[in-house]
C-alpha cells in the first residue's frame, strides 16, 4: 500500500472522528431531564403532529406504555415491572418522583388484586388526562403535560 493511500485512510479516519467526538458536544441536550421526559412522550403519543396530544393519542400512548412495562407478557403488570420505568421519570435530581412504584399500584389497582390490568391503567391514564387538561379542551398541550407529570411526581393533583 501506498504512503498517500495510508495518509488518506488516516486523515479520513481523524475526520470522522472529529465529527463524532466534537459533533456531540455541539448536540448535547441541556434540557433539566424532566423536561426531556415530557419531549420524549409528548413527540411520541402527539401521532399526527399538531403540537397538542387528543384524548385518544394519550390512550393509545398508554396502552403502549403498559405493554412495554409488562415484561413477562402476561397482560399484568405487577411492581416489579413498574418499578424501573417509574423511577427512571425522575432520573436526574431535581424532578425525582416522590411517589413510589408500590403507592403509585395502590392508586391504581381498583380491584386490589396487587396487580394492574390493562383496563386499570387505561382508566388511571384517562384520569390523568383529565386532570392534566387544565382548559378542558380535550387535548393536552406540551406546558400542560409538563405541569401533570411535576404533579404526578410530586403526588398533587391539578
Amino acid at each position: 500500500m501506498s504512503r498517500g493511500l495510508i495518509f488518506r485512510g488516516v486523515a479520513w479516519g481523524a475526520t470522522g472522528f472529529a465529527a463524532v467526538a466534537f459533533g456531540s458536544v455541539a448536540l448535547a441536550d441541556n434540557r433539566p431531564s424532566g423536561q426531556r421526559g415530557v419531549d420524549a412522550f409528548f413527540e411520541s403519543a402527539d401521532v399526527d403532529g399538531d403540537d397538542q396530544i387528543t384524548r385518544e393519542e394519550h390512550a393509545t400512548a398508554a396502552r403502549e406504555k403498559f405493554e412495554n412495562m409488562d415484561a413477562d407478557a402476561d397482560g399484568m403488570l405487577s411492581t416489579d415491572e413498574m418499578a424501573p420505568p417509574h423511577a427512571a421519570m425522575g432520573k436526574g435530581g431535581a424532578q425525582k418522583s416522590k411517589v413510589t412504584a408500590t403507592e403509585a399500584m395502590k392508586k391504581m389497582d381498583s380491584d386490589g388484586d396487587g396487580r394492574l390490568s390493562l383496563d386499570e391503567h387505561a382508566e388511571a391514564a384517562a384520569n390523568k388526562f383529565g386532570e392534566w387538561d387544565a382548559n378542558d379542551d380535550g387535548s393536552l398541550t406540551r406546558q400542560e403535560l409538563a405541569a401533570g407529570y411535576k404533579n404526578a411526581r410530586s403526588g398533587k393533583k391539578r
